[in-house]
């Protein structure tokens, strides 16, 4: 297996974080319809605001349930195992067992040990890897192993010899280390009531008084806990990012389960929020802020949140 057989979900890099990208990348690559695990994928704006914005966290641990628990998985009929490894040797004696069955092994790493990343011998950061398959290199007279990893919302091949990947893998701390693979099941029918009675407990307990649309509209500078210009621009920037991958995604699966008026109309608002982040990065470049079209922009993304949620909630109520 390659990278070829990770497929992303499209816009799933705005919104998950690299454990949960390459999770659902894996599945979609397989063919299997991991949009119906989208289904608490709608994210309120509230906590957009709280988290992003007002405890400066950056996006990619935001605390979203989608696919937090992933006894999830279930519902499309896979399971997730996971493994405790102290060496390198308990690793790699899975690999063949795993990667020879046809499926792959979710790797946490710390970026720190890892040649390609950025953060290499910079920042301890944790981040994960698939790995794909092994073959035995002559030249090198050692195991070489494929790790994918995240290239600009798509994948990459990464081949690293067993040698390097071991000290990759004992350096790095219990914390920043994880290990898991994939068990599909011969049984994999789709828990499609399980999947509409969790969706309706999901839309049901949501709420949304649009409270970060409402503070752009109020002016710019009404965020006033931030240190200057740039860092505002910067979290906002973010905060519009992640709510355009939570109504994508979000709209993925209302149209997966038959809920195409709601499924638009969040696919819109998905578009809206992307074009405001647009907006946030190029007021960044040019180190200026139109208020005027900000204003009217957040209040048209307030309208086209308000109108999801209306018709999401109507589909609902029909469908129940």
């Amino acid at each position: 297996m390659s990278s070829s057989l990770l497929k992303a979900v499209e816009h799933a890099g705005k919104y998950f974080n690299c454990w949960k990208y390459e999770l659902s990348g894996y599945l979609n690559g397989r063919g299997l319809p991991v949009d119906y695990l989208f289904y608490n994928a709608l994210e309120s704006s509230d906590q957009v605001l709280a988290q992003i914005m007002q405890q400066k966290k950056n996006r990619w641990i935001y605390d979203t349930s989608c696919l937090r628990d992933e006894a999830q998985l279930h519902l499309i009929g896979v399971s997730l195992v996971r493994k405790q490894f102290e060496t390198f040797e308990q690793l790699a004696a899975l690999v063949p067992k795993v990667t020879d069955n046809s499926s792959s092994i979710l790797l946490l790493l710390d970026s720190f040990y890892v040649p390609h990343k950025e953060h290499y011998q910079t920042a301890h950061t944790p981040h994960s890897y698939v790995i794909t398959s092994y073959q035995y290199d002559d030249i090198l007279q050692d195991t070489v192993y494929n790790l994918v990893d995240i290239v600009i919302d798509d994948y990459g091949d990464f081949p690293y010899a067993a040698s390097d990947l071991k000290q990759m893998y004992e350096c790095s701390l219990p914390t920043n280390r994880a290990v898991a693979y994939f068990d599909i099941g011969q049984d994999s029918r789709i828990q499609k009531e399980q999947i509409l009675d969790a969706y309706s407990s999901h839309l049901r307990q949501h709420t949304d008084s649009c409270a970060l649309h409402d503070q752009v509209i109020s002016g710019f500078d009404s965020f006033d806990w931030f240190t200057d210009h740039q860092e505002r621009l910067y979290h906002l920037d973010m905060a519009y990012t992640f709510l355009a991958g939570s109504r994508y995604l979000y709209a993925r699966f209302l149209k997966i389960m038959g809920f195409q008026a709601a499924g638009e109309a969040y696919y819109e608002a998905g578009e809206q929020a992307e074009s405001l982040s647009n907006m946030y990065r190029r007021y960044g470049l040019i180190d200026e802020v139109d208020s005027e079209e900000l204003v009217e922009e957040c209040k048209r993304m307030k309208e086209l949140d308000q109108e999801a949620l209306f018709a999401a909630r109507q589909q609902a109520f029909i469908s129940g």
